[in-house]
């Protein structure tokens, strides 16, 4: 098994509208990770939502009235619905939870 495996997507149907999908990468580098790091004065860490969310979705489907697929940036997430918000950061969260876990466990 090599170590420097491919990027893994995971494809997140959304609860609100199950036509609608988004990919996620679910194993990013400690070197993207870092870059979304913030780091209060009591040294808690923790991480920029939206910057995680632009890092880590590849690809999805939502489109305009048109029909047109529309580009990830940061204006097209901000039309997301709070809860299709949520429930990719859950699985985001969710995934680097496991990946804490697994580290530590091995």
């Amino acid at each position: 098994m090599a170590y420097f495996n491919d990027d893994q997507i995971e494809k997140v149907t959304l609860n609100s509208n199950p036509d609608y999908w988004v990919d996620l990468l679910t194993n990013l580098a400690w070197g993207d990770m870092k870059k979304l790091l913030n780091t209060s004065k009591e040294g808690e860490a923790s991480y920029e939502v939206d910057a995680m969310l632009l890092a880590c979705i590849k690809g999805w489907n939502l489109d305009d009235k048109d029909g047109n697929v529309l580009p990830i940036t940061q204006e097209n997430l901000d039309k997301l619905q709070r809860p299709d918000i949520e429930q990719l950061v859950t699985v985001l969260g969710a995934k680097i939870e496991e990946s804490k876990s697994s580290k530590k466990a091995s």
